[in-house]
Order: C-alpha cells, then sequence, then structure tokens
C-alpha cells in the first residue's frame, strides 16, 4: 500500500497580510471607537458591546493565523479553520454594509486619508480568507475536503452570530414598518415588538432621520431598501415610551463629528409643530417682567427671550407657550437690526401666509404668534443668525383669581414644548410689580418694598416654573376689589384619565383626589388605554368610590397612550350639560383614528360638554383638535400636587357656591381686552360664519392672539404692503408701568374705591 506523500509546509504569508488583515482594521475600530466618526455622521456600525467584541475579534483572529504560517506551524485542530471562517463572514457582512459609502469614501481619500477607513472591512475579509485557505492546506488531522467543510461551518457560525448581534436593529425596522400598517393586528405586533426586543436608541435616532443606513445585515434585509418616516418613528417612540421624542437629548448630541452635520435639515422650519430639538440653538436669556393692577382684577407680563444659534446656519427658534388661565398675547416685538418693531394683529391665516412668505422663499427676519387648542400659543422666529442671536418680546395679559375681597392669585405662564435647549445654569428673571402687596413662594421670590411700590423678584429654573407652575398672590388696597358671584355646578362630570406611563406614579394622588367630590354628584370615569375601561356616569357614593379606585388600581399605565377615543366615549356619555376633566401626561402625537373618531364626536353633538384639561407634566398637546370645541378647553395649571390639583378641579366643578369676581372687570385696558377675548371665545363656541367674523373683528381691534388671529413682525413697511398688511403702531402697544407710575395708578384706585363708597352711601340713603 503506497503511503501519501507528507503535506508540504504551507507558504510564509507576507507582511502586507499583517499590515492589511490586522493593523489596518484594528486601526479602523480603534478610531471609531474613540471618535464616532461613522456613528454620528452615518450609522452605528457598532451599537452593542456583543457587535464591539465580534467585529474585534476579526483582527484577532487574523493576527492568530499569521502567526502560526509564519512559524510554519501544522494546524492540530479545526477550531482555527472555524474562526477563520467565522472571520472571513463577519468582514464580507460590513463590506457589503459599507457598500453605500464606497463613492463618497474613494471621493474622501483626498482628505487626510479618511476615505480609507470604510474600506477596512474589505481588507480584513480578503486577508481572513486567504489565511483560512493557507491554514487548511497545512491542517495535520483536518483533509483538504473536511478542511473546506469546517471553514464553511466557520461562516455559517458567523452569519448566526451577526444576525442575533443585528436582531434588535431589524426588529425595530421590521416595527416600525408594521406600525405603519393600516392593520390593527399589525399595528399591535409592531408596538409589542419595538417593547420586546427593539432598540430605543436606534428608534429616537430615526426620529431625527439622521441613521436611514442599517447597521447589520438582518436589519439591511428587515428594512428591504426602504426610507424610514420620521413621523412613523416618533409615533412608535410615543408609543413605546410615553415620552416626546424631542424632550431626550438627541443622539451623539455635540460630539467630535458634529460639525458634519451643520447642513442637516430641519423638516419642521416654517410648519406649524415644534418638532425635534436643534443641536446649535440655546437660550441665552430670559425675563419676565410684569405690573399687577389687583384693584382692577388684571396683570400684565412681558417675557422676553433671547436664543443664540451655535451654528454656521440660519435657523428657525420654536417654542409652545402656555399663558396664565384666560390670559391672552397682546403685544409681540422682534429686535431688528437692533431696533425693536411691533406686531401686527390680523387673521391667523394672513400672518401665517405673511411669515412663510418670508421664512421659506427670502429667509429673512420674521416673528410669529398664533394660538390653538387650549390657549397654548405656538412662538415662531426666524433666522436666529448663524453664529448670533435674536431677541423677541411677547406681552400677555391676564385675569387675577379672585380668593377673597381684596386678594388675587395670578399663576406665571411656562414654556411646555420648544426645539432649543435650555441649559442648567440658565435662570429665568422674574420682576413683578403691583399696586399691593405681593408675595410668592418664599423659596422662589423675595419681596421687597421700595418707596411707593411692592415689588417680587426670583430667578426661576426653567423646570420650577414649568413642572409646577409658581402663583403669585396679590392684595389689593381697595377692600371690595372681589365680589362673590353665584356658580352652579355642572350637571355630569366625566373623568378621562390618561393611562399612559407618565400618570404611573399619580394613581395614588387620583385616588385621594376622590375624596373631594361631594356625595350625590353625577361623575363617571375613562381609562384611556388600548382597550380603554369605562364608568358611565352615576352619583357619587362609597360603592361608587371603591369602584373609581379600583379601577384606576388595576391599570397598567404603560407606554403612550391614545387619549382621543377615550375623550370621545366621555363625550357621548356626559351630555352637553356636562362636562370632561381631562388628566394627562404629554400628547405629542396625533393619532389618525382616534382623531377621527373625536372630531366626529364633536361635529355630530353640536354643543358637546366643555373640556376641563390639566397636564401632570410640561409637553405637547396633540389631542385636542384645532376647532371651536378645542379652542374653547380651559387649561388647568398645576403646582406639582396632584391629589391638590386634580381635587381642587373636582369640587370647583361639583359643588355649589359663588365664585370670586373682579368688581372692575373692564374698568382698565387690560380688563377691556380680557373682556374682549372672552368675547372672542364665546362667538367661537357658538361656531356660525357671522360669529367667527365677529371674532376676527374684535381680535383685530384689540389686538389679540386668539385661535381666529394672531401676531406677525416683518422687516420692513414693504414686506407688510407686500402681504396685504396694516403696518403696526408702536403707541398703541401696552407696557409694563414704570416704579413712578405707580403712584399715578394709587391715586386712580383711591379715587375709584371713593366714587364706590359715595355710590354705596347715595344707595343707602
Amino acid at each position: 500500500m503506497t503511503q501519501a506523500p507528507p503535506t508540504p509546509p504551507p507558504k510564509r504569508p507576507g507582511w502586507i497580510s499583517l499590515l492589511f488583515g490586522v493593523l489596518f482594521p484594528a486601526f479602523v475600530i480603534g478610531f471609531e471607537l474613540l471618535t464616532r466618526l461613522c456613528a454620528e455622521v452615518f450609522f452605528n456600525p457598532m451599537p452593542s458591546a456583543a457587535s464591539i467584541l465580534l467585529v474585534s475579534a476579526v483582527p484577532g483572529v487574523n493576527l492568530a493565523l499569521w502567526l502560526r504560517l509564519q512559524r510554519r506551524e501544522p494546524l492540530q485542530s479545526g477550531r482555527w479553520l472555524l474562526a477563520g471562517g467565522s472571520a472571513s463572514a463577519v468582514a464580507a457582512c460590513y463590506a457589503l454594509i459599507f457598500t453605500p459609502l464606497y463613492p463618497l469614501a474613494a471621493v474622501g481619500v483626498l482628505v487626510f486619508g479618511l476615505g480609507l477607513l470604510p474600506f477596512g472591512p474589505v481588507a480584513a475579509c480578503t486577508v481572513a480568507v486567504v489565511l483560512t485557505r493557507k491554514a487548511g492546506r497545512s491542517s495535520a488531522t483536518e483533509p483538504r475536503r473536511r478542511s473546506g467543510r469546517t471553514a464553511f461551518a466557520g461562516v455559517l457560525l458567523g452569519l448566526v452570530a451577526l444576525l442575533l448581534i443585528d436582531l434588535p436593529s431589524a426588529a425595530t425596522r421590521l416595527a416600525l414598518t408594521w406600525s405603519a400598517s393600516p392593520h390593527a393586528v399589525d399595528q399591535r405586533r409592531g408596538l409589542d415588538t419595538m417593547r420586546a426586543i427593539g432598540d430605543r436608541g436606534l428608534l429616537l435616532r430615526l426620529c431625527y432621520d439622521s441613521a436611514g443606513q442599517p447597521s447589520g445585515l438582518l436589519s439591511l434585509l428587515a428594512s428591504g431598501g426602504e426610507a424610514v418616516s420620521s413621523e412613523g418613528a416618533r409615533e412608535l417612540y410615543y408609543r413605546v415610551t410615553g415620552q416626546a421624542f424631542n424632550t431626550v437629548r438627541p443622539p451623539y448630541d455635540g460630539g467630535a463629528w458634529s460639525f458634519t452635520r451643520e447642513f442637516a435639515f430641519d423638516g419642521d422650519q416654517g410648519g406649524a409643530q415644534v418638532g425635534g430639538r436643534l443641536r446649535d440653538l440655546h437660550l441665552a436669556s430670559s425675563r419676565i417682567d410684569g405690573s399687577v393692577a389687583n384693584h382692577a382684577g388684571a396683570a400684565y407680563l412681558e417675557w422676553t427671550f433671547e436664543v443664540r444659534n451655535r451654528g454656521d446656519q440660519p435657523a428657525e427658534a420654536r417654542f409652545q407657550l402656555q399663558p396664565p388661565p384666560g390670559g391672552v398675547v397682546t403685544r409681540a416685538t422682534l429686535w431688528v437690526n437692533g431696533e425693536p418693531r411691533e406686531a401686527v394683529f390680523a387673521n391667523r391665516g394672513a400672518v401665517r401666509a405673511a411669515y412663510e412668505q418670508i421664512v421659506v422663499r427670502e429667509r429673512r427676519d420674521p416673528l410669529l404668534v398664533t394660538a390653538g387648542p387650549g390657549g397654548r400659543v405656538l412662538v415662531q422666529a426666524f433666522p436666529v443668525p448663524a453664529g448670533g442671536t435674536m431677541k423677541f418680546r411677547l406681552g400677555l395679559t391676564a385675569p387675577l383669581q379672585g380668593s377673597a375681597p381684596d386678594m388675587g392669585r395670578l399663576t406665571l405662564p411656562a414654556m411646555v414644548d420648544r426645539n432649543f435647549t435650555i441649559g442648567d445654569g440658565l435662570k429665568h428673571a422674574v420682576w413683578i410689580e403691583g399696586d399691593g402687596a405681593l408675595s410668592g413662594d418664599s423659596a422662589l421670590f423675595r419681596a421687597e418694598a421700595p418707596v411707593g411700590v411692592a415689588r417680587l423678584r426670583g430667578n426661576l429654573t426653567d423646570v420650577a416654573l414649568s413642572a409646577s407652575r409658581p402663583t403669585i398672590t396679590a392684595r389689593s388696597p381697595r377692600q371690595n376689589a372681589y365680589a362673590l358671584a353665584p356658580s352652579a355646578p355642572v350637571a355630569n362630570l366625566m373623568l378621562v384619565v390618561d393611562g399612559s406611563v407618565a400618570l404611573r406614579n399619580h394613581a395614588g394622588a387620583l385616588r385621594e383626589a376622590l375624596g373631594r367630590i361631594p356625595p350625590g354628584a353625577s361623575v363617571g370615569l375613562v381609562l384611556a388605554r388600548e382597550e380603554p375601561q369605562a364608568l358611565a356616569p352615576a352619583p357619587w357614593s362609597p360603592e361608587r368610590r371603591r369602584a373609581f379606585e379600583q379601577v384606576l388600581g388595576a391599570g397598567r399605565f404603560l407606554g403612550g397612550q391614545d387619549n382621543a377615543g377615550a375623550l370621545a366615549e366621555a363625550l357621548e356619555a356626559v351630555g352637553p350639560a356636562g362636562a370632561v376633566l381631562w388628566v394627562h401626561g404629554p400628547q405629542p402625537v396625533r393619532f389618525a383614528a382616534g382623531a377621527a373618531r373625536l372630531e366626529q364626536t364633536v361635529e355630530r353633538l353640536g354643543r358637546p360638554a366643555r373640556l376641563i384639561s390639566h397636564t401632570v407634566a410640561p409637553g405637547p398637546d396633540q389631542t385636542t383638535p384645532d376647532s371651536p370645541w378645542g379652542w374653547t378647553a380651559q387649561s388647568l395649571p398645576g403646582t406639582g400636587d396632584t391629589a391638590q390639583d386634580v381635587g381642587g378641579a373636582l369640587a370647583g366643578l361639583l359643588t355649589p357656591g359663588p365664585r370670586w369676581r373682579p368688581t372692575a372687570d373692564g374698568l382698565s385696558a387690560h380688563g377691556e381686552r380680557l373682556a374682549g377675548y372672552r368675547a372672542v371665545l364665546d362667538l367661537l363656541a357658538a361656531n356660525t360664519p357671522t360669529g367667527r367674523a365677529q371674532a376676527e373683528a374684535i381680535a383685530a381691534h384689540l389686538k389679540l392672539v386668539t385661535p381666529v388671529s394672531g401676531a406677525v413682525v416683518l422687516e420692513t413697511d414693504a414686506d407688510y404692503a407686500q402681504s396685504g398688511l396694516e403696518p403696526p403702531n408702536a403707541a398703541e402697544v401696552p407696557t409694563v408701568p414704570e416704579p413712578s407710575e405707580w403712584a399715578l395708578l394709587g391715586l386712580a384706585a383711591a379715587v375709584l374705591a371713593w366714587t364706590l363708597h359715595r355710590r354705596r352711601r347715595w344707595a343707602l340713603a
């Protein structure tokens, strides 16, 4: 029997194999881990620790094979062939994933050699295949055919490892595809998949449309080459986390290579929503100056903002403001070339058209202020110049909420949504003066008493201003500034509770607030979930309270829920003479199906029950429809104590008794504006063509920002003429009184008090 000749020793691999199969890919991996260049600019090739270990194993396996072949040692086991096949498969898959970058990389070779980096997987794969083949020929235990099978098994093993590591990314893309389906079964499958194994970090990146390229083989197959919708990603992110995507710091914000995104397109610019956070926009300064005329039951505040743009291109600043209860914007000012320019007030469609004309086509200096549901105000300012700042001011007139014959309360406004960053060190400087003693939270304000004026000052963080709305109490020098007016309780009340995760820590406080409901009051409950739980209105009793507590206690507050369907169900149950108290978290998404049902319910009911909204945390509200019913919704400020806030609202709506009202309402210019604003809302609630026209006329005459009117500042008088608007008259705008003016106001208050006193004496005579 002839013995087979011994296997000749393999030829030693050269130094080129060491350079391109070990050193070059190891440098590429280390460079990416240190700088996050690809992750920040294109996609994240190593999104997890497991992926980092798997990718790093490729140059490691190549080095081990190179050393053994360099020493001409025959392989005594097939495990090195298995490892070589796995390394070849991993490198080949990454070479395939980087294929779209190769044309750009070829050009980038000329820029500091960075264009060579995407070719690291190609070099590693080529060397791994060559070294594995040489190792198979030198195996002392494996025949050549079996060596090939072992290497192929290694290839399969590498592919399986890649698929497992890429599973969260692929699941995220599949979840987005299923969530966009019109079928409820697919939408539910997408939500469950995302909650179970999805990659929330990738989903957040997709909300900004900055990670369209898949980062793995399985996710590449799952994407099917289709583009990702940022709107779909934002909706799914809310459904899964219960948070608005723009409340979370954008991924890789401020990284070493973030300058490469300087020319990223702001898809929300010029639109009617706040949208995502812009990396380079920051609030540079903020001050609130105000005057309280407690004898007239009104206050006037001026909030001045300065936004800084650290980027290299102009940007639009957008934010949503919640005025004090019953408050209205009565002034808007923009500084153009260092000079303040006042806004013109006109039809909402006309001012938005003028703003979009300048922003989209001419890219010059406008400021737009419009109002929406629940009294919320959307402010848009463009352009914040590259490397510069933009300064603007809003004036707000608000009624005081009476609490005693000589005492009124004012809740400060707050930002509830924004596309710029507010640094931890920034404080809102508040300076309020009044015609009587002022007091506030001692931890936030300090009272001062200069000669002839009452003053309250404080430096508030944004959390202190927006999360727990500070209240200022003003005492009037006139003892009969407020009088008790009759107020009847609502016939039926539906309590709608958001089933989102934002309410999870408030369930106990809600159960405590139920103790403020008077016996016999007709109250119902709807818990807004994917499968809502409802209790029809019925007289309040201990048994009824236990039923409410059982629903609230057993409810799973999970993710972000669509509340529109629950509101529609509550309106149908309560009747036109009742009211709906809606306790909820931020509502950053408009769900098409729920919104359609709510809009249909509102339209078919004619005059549905009024809506009172209470938000447990600041944030946007896309659920309340932009319609007459939504415009007249009342938004309750929160103190941060849900039991007190909701309990007080329940008691106020269901308990009969008089309420404190200002007796001098309408006797001042600000009182006239507030009376006009209430008339506008009443006309809009009637929902008639003539009523809408009258509302627009009142708003334009009194210079109010309402749901049918807005304010816009343009750069020149020619811009106003081009848009068909009358240039504003700066002499007609309201202002915060100087300290010297309070003496005159005090004299006017004294004269008014003396007149009322004489009238009372004449009446008694």
